[in-house]
């Protein structure tokens, strides 16, 4: 597969509403959420909506445990609906 994209180039601007729009499906590349993300379930949504990694920044200022809360909400996500691996997560959310 191709290296990840940290940043999209102007000439490959993602889609208005962000990364929701299954990014992976637009751009054949890996895509990394960066901005916004503050607990579990928006780690789950942004992996579904195509990100294969979010990162966490401002939010560990506000909770500094934040980061380990998003990984174990996230752990807790998967045994739950019995997902082996994160990569059945990326990109599963389908547009209508």
């Amino acid at each position: 597969p191709p290296p990840p994209l940290f940043f999209f180039p102007p000439q490959a601007a993602p889609p208005s509403r962000g990364a929701s729009g299954g990014l992976g499906d637009v751009y054949k590349r890996q895509g990394i959420a960066s901005g916004g993300a503050t607990t579990w379930h928006d780690v789950v949504e942004f992996m579904l909506a195509g990100a294969s990694a979010v990162q966490a920044g401002t939010v560990n200022f506000v909770n500094p445990q934040a980061s380990v809360e998003m990984a174990d909400g996230l752990a807790s996500y998967c045994q739950h609906h019995a997902i082996d691996s994160l990569a059945q997560l990326v990109g599963a959310a389908k547009m209508p």
